[in-house]
């Protein structure tokens, strides 16, 4: 049995795609690993989301705790920016940045592979907690419209209230998911009368209820990857991010045709996220290259394969 310390990144879609790593982990350590995570508002929540006890042992979140335990490997992700922290650490493995074409849950497991796991690369967990007396109707479709303030020009696709508008006047029941980050850009007026709103819910809650989806369709967020790690087939709209890194296994693509040439750019953008291509615009033209036609018919493709309840690969428990 060997002891295993995991670092990665903050976001909910990073620890996501770390989290099949942290399962091979546990597997070749054969014991639950230690997960890291920097003390933020946001991780302070996102404990709740990972702490599975069947792969993480415990949550660290202060420097000094990472080294009470003696450890046999400290696996670290590419995302992991307090590198500081781990200087003059022995059994370091790590992987410095991500090479293009790779998705990032694959590096992940690549790292894993380092001390002997020879497995296929597990599904994603997230704990959901169930929501009781939450009625369900069928069909239902959850929508993420939104992300971080600095992050709206070239990561929020603006179709998202025409696409829910179309989808209900078919019978389809909406959820619209807002995080708290989003509120004030919301305008509950601009969705259908009777679409559901959900927000300030527990991440584990919202973990559940996004499990409970028949399809569920974001930009390139965090919640896009909560609701594939729940169960959910998704759809996902790309435009300045690379979907080859940070597609959920299983969605269904969305972006421009044909591609802009100069997609993806978020990665060259560092901390300027103005669009390259027209830096005073509103919302970057390979958003706006999007079509609700494009978008809706992968929706209802997803519901006509049977939506949720995606099949368990053996070897993904």
């Amino acid at each position: 049995m060997t002891r295993t310390l995991f670092c990665t990144g903050q976001g909910i879609g990073n620890v996501i795609m770390a989290t099949p790593a942290i399962k091979a982990s546990a597997k070749i350590s054969g014991s639950p690993v230690d997960l890291y995570l920097a003390p933020t508002p946001k991780t302070v929540k996102l404990k709740e989301l990972f702490f599975d006890q069947r792969f993480v042992r415990r949550i660290r979140q202060f420097p000094e705790q990472m080294f009470e335990d003696r450890y046999d490997y400290i696996i670290v992700t590419s995302n992991f920016s307090r590198t500081a922290i781990l200087e003059g650490r022995r059994n370091v493995i790590r992987l410095e940045r991500i090479p293009p074409g790779i998705r990032e849950e694959d590096s992940n497991i690549e790292l894993v592979r380092k001390i002997g796991y020879r497995g296929r690369t597990p599904d994603p967990f997230v704990v959901k907690v169930p929501m009781k007396g939450k009625r369900i109707f069928r069909p239902s479709v959850g929508i993420h419209p939104g992300c971080k303030e600095k992050w709206r020009r070239i990561k929020a696709w603006p179709g998202f209230q025409r696409l829910a508008g179309s989808l209900s006047r078919d019978g389809i029941k909406v959820w619209v998911f807002i995080g708290t980050e989003e509120l004030r850009f919301f305008n509950r007026d601009d969705w259908p009368a009777d679409a559901s709103v959900v927000s300030g819910l527990e991440l584990p809650q919202v973990a559940w209820l996004a499990g409970k989806m028949d399809a569920f369709v974001a930009g390139d967020s965090g919640l896009l990857h909560l609701a594939g790690a729940a169960g959910t087939r998704t759809v996902g709209i790309f435009g300045s991010t690379d979907p080859e890194r940070s597609l959920p296994r299983g969605a269904v693509l969305v972006r421009s045709n044909p591609i802009l040439p100069c997609q993806p750019c978020y990665y060259r953008l560092k901390n300027d996220l103005n669009c390259e291509r027209s830096p005073d615009c509103e919302v970057a033209p390979c958003l706006l290259a999007v079509s609700q036609k494009q978008v809706e018919s992968s929706v209802r493709l997803v519901l006509d394969k049977g939506g949720n309840r995606r099949r368990k690969r053996k070897g993904g428990k």
